[in-house]
């Protein structure tokens, strides 16, 4: 995996020095290939970041979750090592985006074009490599207790971790991650809406995302307590308290460049 991101083939730009020349035929033809030079790194950074979320990201998450049940867990790749892949993947994913960026500039200041809706498809396609990218690779590294009182402080520090690292300067926003708590039901539709209507009240459920020691982009919630918990009043429903489940949702905005990722 290492061999292929270092290995990746990367659109060159010097290329764009020629915008300087008044044959804008010529130009065209140079940003011609270079937008075909960025859709090659882009397919193939998409197959390299499918393979990391599916079958290193997924897995760890699976393997975590089977230890928790007290299943031996198999040998899987490191956080450290899965992150060396997310922050190469960011980098390069970035690189490209700011390569289309150029290549629209100058369609648009030097060759007076219309809107190129190839260099477009493009651009959204990056953004949406993206945002896959950071809400996949924001996980939770310790993970709280299945099993919460009401008025009383996690027996344990729950922590976030975003395995792109600060490579991109992150943190100089500020990211700030929120945790909340939610019906199961809710959470099976986050991947279709973004609406989310919290079943209870988290008291310390902001936590700052910043770098810690060995380059590790973590939030650390030391004193998380469930104040209130807002339970279904229906008296015509069957099941019992222990069967109505809920989810803690954690949250932030990560700010690249220019961009507003929701997480």
């Amino acid at each position: 995996m290492y061999t292929l991101l270092r290995y990746l083939p990367r659109v060159i730009f010097p290329y764009i020095q020629y915008y300087f020349y008044p044959q804008k035929a010529n130009l065209q033809n140079i940003l011609q290939t270079v937008q075909t030079g960025i859709q090659s790194n882009i397919d193939e950074l998409a197959e390299i970041q499918t393979i990391v979320i599916k079958d290193y990201i997924t897995k760890w998450k699976t393997e975590k979750q089977r230890s928790r049940n007290g299943f031996s867990i198999a040998e899987y790749p490191t956080l450290g090592k899965i992150q060396l892949w997310c922050e190469q993947l960011v980098e390069m994913l970035w690189a490209n985006f700011q390569y289309v960026r150029e290549v629209e500039r100058i369609q648009m200041s030097v060759l007076n074009s219309q809107e190129n809706t190839a260099i477009l498809a493009i651009h959204e396609y990056l953004i949406r490599l993206l945002s896959e990218l950071l809400n996949c690779s924001f996980i939770i590294e310790n993970e709280p207790p299945q099993i919460l009182k009401l008025g009383t402080k996690f027996p344990s520090s729950v922590s976030t971790r975003l395995l792109i690292g600060n490579k991109l300067n992150v943190t100089m926003s500020n990211p700030i991650v929120t945790v909340n708590i939610i019906k199961e039901s809710q959470a099976k539709l986050l991947p279709i809406s973004d609406k989310v209507e919290t079943c209870g009240q988290l008291m310390n459920n902001k936590g700052k995302l910043e770098i810690s020691e060995g380059k590790v982009l973590l939030t650390n919630f030391k004193n998380l307590l469930l104040k209130k918990i807002d339970r279904t009043n229906n008296s015509m429903r069957s099941e019992s308290v222990m069967e109505e489940k809920c989810c803690l949702y954690f949250n932030t905005d990560i700010n690249i460049g220019e961009l507003k990722l929701k997480v």
